[in-house]
């Protein structure tokens, strides 16, 4: 029986700490229910807290993403701009480099002219300054043939006047007495004869009047000297007048003309310019 009773007193004493320790593990775990309250509190409050804040986080990712949409359909857009204007200007480039394919063509075709055009223009002035030097020769070779005509024709003209000035001197030799034609005067105005005085009864009478020997100057010898002619007809040594006038008329057969003048005798012709601008003497 006492064996029970310790048996038993065993039994209380282990029910009594089994006991002991289950009113501390209640206590402890009351404790910890407290405290875990207290953090699902704390933890609620955290939970509306970042709700809260994720409701204004998922407010604000929307906000970005409609932008972001929005950036994005501006950006493709603008892409798409973009890669429209580079094709154009691909388009455009291609179409310069083809304009400037065919300008550099027509330049060079152009340069190809151009050196044609110079050539011929070359040739022209060559065949131009050899015609116009071959009229130059030509002009100036009619221009010596005119002058050596005109020195020709007034060869001739002397030649004429000097036979019209002799015929009239046998025409005048061959006239009656009444009717003799006036003597050419040769040489300076001073040695000149003066006029023939005769008698009123013989001018009157139909005669010529008679000179004067007394008052009469000296003639000079050499003053009818006559030389031979080109053509070997006898001529003076200095023409009685020029070849452009006439002689002096006969006495009683119209007025007198004027003395002619001495130039015949004078200096040969002066230096001319020919038309290509040379000077050329005439002989």
């Amino acid at each position: 029986m006492s064996f029970l009773i310790s048996v038993f007193k065993a039994q209380d004493a282990l029910e009594d700490e089994e006991q002991g320790a289950l009113e501390s593990k209640k206590r402890v775990l009351k404790e910890s229910k407290k405290v875990l309250e207290q953090k699902c509190n704390a933890l609620s409050s955290l939970k509306a807290a970042k709700e809260v804040e994720l409701k204004l986080l998922r407010k604000k990712l929307g906000i970005v993403v409609d932008f972001s949409e929005r950036r994005k359909v501006a950006a493709e857009e603008k892409l798409e701009k973009t890669l429209y204007e580079l094709e154009a200007t691909k388009n455009q480039l291609s179409d310069a480099e083809e304009n400037l394919k065919v300008t550099k063509e027509e330049m060079d075709k152009y340069k190809q002219q151009i050196g044609e055009m110079q050539d011929q223009l070359q040739e022209a002035e060559l065949t131009f300054e050899r015609k116009i030097a071959v009229h130059e020769k030509n002009a100036v070779g009619n221009w010596i043939k005119a002058r050596v005509w005109e020195r020709k024709i007034q060869q001739q003209r002397r030649e004429n006047a000097y036979m019209i000035h002799r015929l009239r001197m046998m025409k005048g030799q061959m006239l009656p007495e009444g009717c003799m034609r006036q003597e050419a005067m040769l040489g300076r105005p001073e040695m000149w004869s003066p006029p023939r005085r005769g008698h009123w009864s013989d001018a009157e009478a139909g005669g010529a009047p008679m000179r004067n020997n007394g008052t009469e100057p000296n003639r000079d010898p050499g003053m009818y000297k006559v030389g031979p002619d080109v053509r070997g007809f006898p001529r003076p040594t200095c023409m009685p007048c020029p070849m452009d006038q006439t002689l002096p008329g006969f006495i009683g057969c119209g007025p007198p003309q004027p003395p002619p003048p001495w130039s015949t005798c004078g200096p040969p012709l002066p230096l001319v310019p020919p038309p290509c601008g040379k000077m050329i003497w005439i002989a």
